[in-house]
């Protein structure tokens, strides 16, 4: 009798505790993930801004391929990317950095606002934020050109080891829920 009574309170605890628990509610789920993604250094000195005859180039630029976005994850689940910088200037002149994201036939996707660095600074840390709702604009991209624009001054002296140094990451955050899977 004592294995009955035992055996049937087992049954009503089991019961008691899940009657009251709704189990739709899974479909309310959200996980969110973040991915941290290296991208360019660069450091380029004064020798990087003067031609074969010593004259000024203000303006250096380079197209850069990245996978950033490829692929079905990033196309269904991205909701923003974060582009982190940090920055030396150690010239006496403002630097801006710009760049603009491309498709694979080189068509402009998306331009981002430019950081516009001041002189003498080290370890300058920015952030530009590609948001939910510009993420659209930025998914196809194959590839980015990068321009660096150094404003003139004081004509540059090689000979002082003046640099302008950029490191530089994407934090990507996913977004994926229950009606996704």
């Amino acid at each position: 009798m004592k294995k009955y009574i035992f055996i049937f309170s087992i049954v009503l605890l089991f019961s008691g505790c899940v009657s009251g628990v709704d189990f739709d509610q899974i479909e309310d789920i959200e996980v969110y993930t973040d991915h941290n993604v290296s991208l360019v250094y660069f450091k380029l000195e004064a020798n990087d801004f003067l031609d074969d005859l010593n004259n000024e180039t203000l303006l250096l630029s380079d197209t850069v391929s990245i996978p950033v976005f490829a692929g079905p994850y990033s196309e269904d689940y991205l909701i923003q990317a974060d582009f982190l910088f940090k920055i030396s200037n150690t010239f006496n002149r403002n630097i801006t950095l710009q760049y603009e994201f491309l498709d694979e036939n080189s068509n402009s996707l998306f331009l981002v606002n430019p950081i516009n660095t001041t002189p003498n600074s080290v370890d300058e840390e920015y952030v530009r934020i590609i948001s939910e709702a510009q993420v659209p604009n930025v998914i196809a991209t194959e590839k980015f050109v990068l321009k660096v624009l150094m404003e003139s001054g004081v004509p540059l002296d090689p000979n002082l080891g003046l640099s302008f140094n950029v490191e530089s990451a994407v934090l990507l955050h996913y977004k994926v829920t229950a009606e996704d899977e």
